[in-house]
């Protein structure tokens, strides 16, 4: 039996962790979640998940329970008020069970962190490439991280807008031919930070009367933090809006979804990270109020084409007045994501994220066993028993060549067709391995420069559709010409199109996936044929 038990004691972690928690549960996994302080039961308990009464009880029957275990939590550890996470994480270590903590935000669009915060988990999955290199400079080593993107942004993948804007206008009453602007709020940090309720009151109130003033044919939605009722902290919304303005402004409840909200809006203004990415992602005009602290981060926003705003909190309203005058004079800009910021924040949004953390929690489970070492029991780039022959190689790619080496015989011949750094052969310390990365764009009859039946195995990893279609079919012959036992050849199909149609609006100079368009995804019956001749 394997089973995984699931901390969420933040309200914002039910998007984050049922997915995942769904995709486990699929495999046969038991699920055990733990809610506690403003964990979200009731989207828990919605979602078709029982919980315990008690979370001492259930974290104490699952610690000495039998089996393949593993512990996952995704709070903001550096927070007290989600100390638990950590305390369970060392309970956890005492007993050689690993553990796994998601990273919950957009870590280096958040709040700066410095050295000497602790880390107690045995694996950190983050975001993105920025991520990874900001909690190495922490004192993580990489083998305690993995850059598997955000699950609950897989949601947004091939979302259509439209129906969503529908849907949300419907339930929120929205007039037709009347729009809105979200104000999404998050009042729990003012709260934090030991401003007066008063004073914010005020601004909130000030920030309400610029919106309305210079955005005449719009109304406010007002969307608090999912943590503001755990703070006490969303009455400040509805006490803020002005007498005349209560038809045009609206406080709606924190839980119903962000992407939803946002598709339906004409512009977002916020006060979250978060908020501000997931904005972006969905091609929504966004202004981010960043505080006086200026980051790296938030200017990369501003380049993909957010307002970003820096100024004290108590003077948000007026910056936003002078922003707005800016956008009635065509002085914003429109939002374009690179492929540098989307690698650097997002990893990679084709919808599968979810899948390569449930895939980090199989191997995890896989090697439960295996005796904690200088504090960390488990590298995931440890394969078979050698730490560090994949330490360099991302996630993504190891995923990927995993399920390709797993099907590969001990003390096999190898050819990797196609390869140009030979990620591969990192998986496979056993097998004589060879790559071939000659011309295989256009291609003659018998191309590969060996005999017949030279290699017990040949792979093509993700070549094939780099191919001109009418070559596709010599390519398949060679490989099955110059194998003799084994043939593995992984390739996107037609059904990849629409996430990679995505993926090339936000990032259009991707070249990889260009090439992809240009040459057409291949079809797997037409692959099936080509075999089969």
């Amino acid at each position: 039996m394997k089973t995984v038990c699931f901390l969420i004691d933040h309200p914002t972690l039910d998007s984050l962790l049922i997915p995942v928690m769904h995709t486990l549960r699929k495999r046969g996994v038991e699920i055990i979640p733990i809610v506690s302080n403003a964990g979200n039961a009731e989207a828990v308990h919605g979602h078709g998940f029982a919980y315990a009464a008690s979370p001492q009880a259930a974290f104490e029957n699952f610690i000495q329970g039998s089996g393949a275990k593993l512990f996952v939590n995704a709070a903001d550890i550096h927070f007290p008020a989600h100390a638990l996470g950590r305390q369970l994480d060392n309970l956890c270590r005492a007993r050689g069970i690993p553990s796994l903590t998601l990273e919950h935000g957009a870590f280096s669009l958040g709040i700066p962190w410095d050295k000497g915060y602790a880390f107690d988990a045995d694996i950190m999955a983050v975001w993105g490439a920025s991520d990874f290199e900001r909690y190495r400079t922490l004192g993580m080593t990489p083998k305690r991280l993995a850059i598997t993107g955000c699950p609950k942004y897989d949601l947004i993948v091939g979302m259509d807008k439209v129906a969503a804007a529908r849907t949300i206008r419907s339930r929120l009453g929205i007039e037709p031919g009347r729009g809105y602007v979200l104000l999404a709020g998050e009042n729990n940090k003012f709260k934090e930070m030991g401003m007066p309720d008063a004073v914010w009151r005020a601004t909130l109130s000030r920030l309400y009367r610029v919106l309305l003033e210079a955005l005449p044919a719009y109304d406010i939605m007002v969307k608090p933090h999912p943590s503001d009722p755990y703070y006490d902290a969303v009455g400040l919304y509805r006490e803020a809006v002005p007498d005349e303005a209560r038809a045009r402004v609206q406080v709606i409840p924190p839980d119903i979804a962000l992407p939803d909200l946002v598709c339906g809006s004409a512009m977002v203004v916020t006060f979250s990270s978060s908020v501000l990415l997931e904005s972006l992602i969905l091609s929504t005009p966004v202004v981010f109020f960043s505080g006086t602290v200026q980051r790296p981060a938030v200017q990369d926003c501003r380049e993909a084409g957010a307002v970003i705003l820096a100024c004290e909190w108590t003077q948000c309203p007026e910056a936003l007045r002078e922003s707005l005058a800016d956008r009635e004079n065509g002085r914003w800009r429109s939002i374009r994501l690179t492929e540098p910021f989307v690698k650097r924040y997002l990893n990679s949004p084709d919808g599968q994220s979810c899948a390569r953390v449930a895939f980090l929690c199989d191997t995890m489970l896989e090697r439960h066993s295996l005796r904690r070492e200088q504090g960390v029991l488990i590298d995931w780039h440890h394969h078979a028993g050698r730490p560090g022959i994949i330490e360099d190689l991302s996630f993504e790619r190891y995923q990927r060549f995993k399920a390709i080496a797993d099907k590969i015989p001990s003390e096999a011949t190898v050819l990797d067709v196609g390869s140009e750094d030979e990620g591969l052969k990192r998986l496979l310390p056993d097998v004589e391995y060879q790559s071939y990365n000659g011309m295989i764009s256009s291609l003659e009859r018998q191309f590969l420069p060996f005999e017949d039946a030279a290699f017990d195995v040949v792979v093509a990893s993700d070549v094939l559709e780099h191919i001109v279609p009418q070559d596709r079919s010599i390519f398949l012959a060679e490989l099955l010409r110059v194998a003799r036992r084994l043939v593995i050849f992984s390739f996107p199909s037609e059904s990849s199109a629409r996430a990679e149609d995505l993926i090339l609006s936000i990032i259009p100079d991707n070249k990889w996936l260009k090439e992809h368009r240009q040459q057409g995804l291949p079809s797997r019956s037409d692959i099936e044929a080509s075999i089969q001749i």
